[in-house]
């Protein structure tokens, strides 16, 4: 029989495993980034404590990195042990690539993420690195890699793969110079401040000082002279020279001008005087010899710049410029007609307006004859446009500052007595195509241009100048006043209406003026040449002159010398550095010729000759071509048969010769 304990205990284990179950547990997985790869197995149940093996595959370009989540660590693949649910992340990051940066020269290249001076780094794969190739002082970037056309700076790479990137700096040189200031004519005895500047291939420029550079001379017959960063011009003419930096060199051409056209002079030279009734356009000429550019050349200057000899030119120039304005204020005041005897300003004719100014360092000469020279005016006023001043811009005189230079001993005391450099120079000098030559001159037929117009060369002096100046034009105006006469009414002899009753030559005193107006060299109280500061007392009627007489008064140098005007008859300058004053204030000589000048029949003066108005005289001799094409003479109407047009031919004009400039001999 069976055993029914036995029988139980079977029964009860057959019930007991028929109701135990098995547990599930949930396995998630992720991957991050989204994309970069995968989890294998995939999410699932599994059951409890059942060991899962768990792979992260990589995608392309990744690699795995770490476990987070239910799992830690960088063990891959990795033993699960499913004790309850799991959540498993798979992180995966991009490939990393070497990206080696090697420098040639001196600089270094910034990458946007890492400092600079790193010589290598590993980027994710797919990274975009902008790398900027920075130069050291004096070098400059020149390319990447060993690609010389790949010069872009900066430079944008891709790193997908191991790279290696190479920049290449390279030594920052100049390139070439660029030499500034002699790029213009260059003007005898002015300085050029010139500039050397080095272009490097940065395109960085830099001035370099004086001792950084060498000027040689190359070729060519002008001359001018470095002086540290300056050049001096001291010779006309066409020059090259060789401008040296280092390993660069540069050849310039230099046009050195004997002619300074000067723009900024005295403002009272450019401005003519109140109320002038008429405006004379002036040319201002003033010849400026010299060897080194600073000062005078004694043996080429006129004889009577001697005393000028230890100025520089710079106070040789103040000082004409200052005789240039007494003149200008001479002329003028000269042209009020008989402003000595009225309390009130009466107008000037005359305006005188210096529209071009000159300084000439150099000077042509021509022979004249076979031993005597002269200017070339046909050269220098080429030079000068001085056909299209007088034609086109009513040029009518021309101021020469310039003097005989032969061997005067009473002159100056000059050691330079060569014949070869000797030249002659009137006081006055006219061209016209209409008389020719009517002046106190060589009577030269062609040494000046003839243009359209009747214009005056006038000699200046260069060191007595205000009284000269004014003396020669003294005789311009006897010259011109009485030529005129003579051709439209042909006095008869001793019965001139300029010389005789004006002037008041006698022939019975050996022709010198007394009494009347008198003239440039003869005041009416002497009839000796230059007698300007004679205190004897003598009848003149020049106050109220008629051609037949006014009203005669005792005259003598006080009435002149006296005189009161509104200017500053003073030139104020330097020579050799020190002040000097060339006071005019009663000076006999010029003031002579201002008050006679003011004697002269001017605008609205009421004087009649034989019943026939006189003209304005001023007129006659300032407009002169005007005058001589419509016969205008010195009074209004000429009788009949007395008008002799002539316009060919200048009679010769009876003058004293002027021992203020000799005539060469």
């Amino acid at each position: 029989m069976r055993n029914p304990l036995l029988l139980f205990l079977l029964l009860i284990s057959l019930f007991s495993c028929k109701e135990k179950e098995v547990a599930l547990y949930n396995l998630r997985v992720e991957v991050t980034p989204v994309g970069s790869g995968t989890i294998s197995p995939a999410a699932g149940q599994f059951e409890e404590g059942k060991q899962i093996q768990i792979t992260a595959i990589a995608g392309p370009e990744y690699v795995f990195k770490e476990w987070q989540g239910g799992a830690s660590g960088s063990n891959n693949p990795i033993m699960v042990t499913m004790t309850g649910d799991k959540q498993l992340v798979a992180v995966f990051e991009k490939r990393k690539y070497p990206l080696a940066v090697r420098v040639e020269g001196e600089g270094f290249v910034q990458e946007k993420v890492i400092e600079s001076g790193r010589t290598t780094t590993d980027y994710p794969s797919g990274t975009v690195v902008e790398l900027r190739a920075v130069a050291s002082e004096g070098w400059l970037f020149g390319y990447w890699d060993s690609d010389t056309i790949l010069t872009m700076n900066p430079r944008v790479v891709t790193v997908n793969s191991p790279q290696t990137v190479k920049a290449t700096f390279i030594k920052d040189v100049p390139v070439r110079m660029e030499i500034g200031g002699l790029d213009q004519d260059l003007i005898v005895s002015h300085e050029y401040p010139i500039t050397v500047k080095l272009v490097y291939k940065s395109g960085k420029e830099l001035l370099i000082p004086a001792d950084s550079f060498v000027v040689n001379y190359v070729a060519g017959d002008g001359i001018a002279i470095r002086n540290k960063m300056n050049f001096l011009a001291v010779k006309r003419g066409n020059l090259t020279v060789r401008v040296t930096s280092g390993n660069l060199s540069e050849l310039v051409s230099i046009r050195v001008s004997e002619i300074d056209d000067v723009s900024q002079f005295d403002a009272f030279l450019k401005t003519p005087a109140s109320g002038a009734s008429v405006v004379i356009p002036v040319v201002v000429i003033n010849f400026l010899p010299t060897m080194d550019g600073s000062k005078l050349d004694m043996s080429r200057a006129p004889d009577d710049y001697w005393i000028l000899r230890h100025s520089t030119l710079a106070e040789a120039k103040q000082r004409i410029m200052g005789e240039l304005r007494l003149t200008k204020f001479g002329i003028e005041e000269g042209t009020r007609f008989r402003q000595f005897t009225s309390h009130e300003r009466i107008s000037p004719y005359a305006g005188i307006e210096v529209v071009r100014y000159f300084d000439v360092y150099e000077l042509e000469l021509r022979h004249w004859t076979s031993t005597q020279k002269t200017i070339d005016y046909h050269s220098l006023f080429d030079k000068l446009g001085m056909e299209d001043l007088v034609n086109n811009h009513g040029v009518k005189e021309v101021w020469f500052t310039i003097f005989n230079k032969d061997a005067y001993p009473s002159v100056v005391n000059s050691p330079y007595n060569d014949p070869d450099t000797y030249y002659g120079m009137p006081e006055s000098n006219m061209s016209s195509p209409l008389t020719g030559d009517i002046s106190n001159s060589y009577r030269l037929p062609n040494d000046l241009p003839i243009y359209k117009n009747t214009y005056v060369v006038y000699g200046n002096s260069g060191h007595r100048g205000f009284d000269t100046n004014l003396h020669n034009r003294g005789h311009q105006i006897e010259a011109q006043l009485s030529y005129m006469e003579r051709r439209t009414d042909q006095p008869a002899p001793n019965a001139e209406l300029f010389y005789n009753k004006f002037v008041g030559l006698n022939p019975g005193m050996g022709n010198k003026p007394l009494h009347r107006a008198g003239m440039t060299h003869f005041p009416p109280n002497t009839s000796i040449d230059y007698d300007y500061d004679n205190s004897k007392f003598e009848e003149s009627d020049i106050h109220t002159w008629q051609p037949y007489g006014g009203d005669f008064i005792m005259v003598n140098n006080s009435n002149w010398k006296n005189a009161v005007y509104p200017f500053d008859l003073k030139n104020t300058f330097y020579q050799n550095g020190v002040r000097v004053i060339n006071d005019y204030t009663h000076d006999a000589h010029s003031k002579w010729l201002m008050y006679w000048w003011q004697a002269i029949p001017g605008e609205g003066n009421p004087i009649s000759f034989d019943g026939r108005p006189l003209t304005n005289w001023w007129d006659v001799f300032y407009n002169w071509d005007e005058a001589i094409r419509t016969n205008r003479g010195l009074t209004q109407h000429s009788p009949n048969g007395r008008t002799v047009p002539n316009t060919q031919h200048a009679s010769e004009v009876s003058q004293p010769d002027c021992k203020v400039y000799p005539r060469p001999r």
